[in-house]
């Protein structure tokens, strides 16, 4: 809780402050991790991660914020969502060895 209020919020402001994309990304997607995956309500998280997407997606690093959403669908029982935002991942182009980082039931 003292990393999302502490830390990610305010990285998030100062980064929309600046306009700096990328920071805005990276920060939405730990907000919405820790909200939905450490706290608990993917209600909250799972719309930040996905803005996350949103803003890095013509950006190499967009790999990070997928994971995220798949994990928080994974959560929430969102299987045919989850498989689909995996094959999406693994165009990305950086092999496999990122998918060992989750599975589904």
């Amino acid at each position: 809780f003292r990393w999302l209020n502490e830390f990610e919020r305010p990285r998030l402001a100062l980064s929309r402050e600046i306009g700096d994309r990328l920071e805005e990304g990276f920060a939405l997607m730990h907000c919405g991790h820790i909200e939905a995956l450490y706290l608990g309500d993917y209600a909250a998280g799972l719309p930040q991660v996905e803005e996350s997407l949103r803003k890095t997606e013509t950006i190499t690093s967009r790999l990070y914020p997928l994971l995220r959403l798949i994990q928080i669908h994974i959560e929430l029982g969102n299987y045919e969502q989850a498989q689909s935002l995996l094959e999406e991942a693994d165009t990305t182009g950086r092999g496999h060895a990122h998918l060992t980082l989750l599975s589904l039931p």
